[in-house]
């Protein structure tokens, strides 16, 4: 589980270039993209902070919305596919126990 969550970016978010193609076999990859499209594409608006902001529209104003936090995470707003990934796996994984259960030899 651990490993899913580095490959997934949970805890490590730039992965070297020889592993970067590994974060697409991780299930918390996409459900942590899910999450946060929904958490932030709503109509939030957020204070920038005083100094130092890593958004680029507190150079100019002092709020931002969460579609800029979705871009400075590297997020991707593709809700649906993700959704239908994490659909796939879950009856994918839920076949291959049944069949396994099914054709086991005791």
């Amino acid at each position: 589980m651990l490993i899913t969550m580095l490959l997934g970016g949970f805890y490590v978010r730039v992965m070297p270039a020889w592993l970067d193609w590994a974060r697409y076999l991780s299930i918390i990859n996409y459900s942590y993209s899910v999450l946060m499209n929904i958490e932030f594409t709503s109509s939030t608006i957020f204070t920038c902070a005083p100094e130092n902001s890593a958004y680029p529209s507190c150079a100019t104003g002092s709020t931002f919305d969460g579609t800029e936090v979705i871009a400075a995470q590297g997020i991707n707003t593709r809700v649906g596919l993700y959704v239908g990934v994490l659909l796939i796996v879950i009856v994918g994984l839920r076949l291959v126990a049944y069949l396994v259960l099914r054709f086991r030899k005791l």
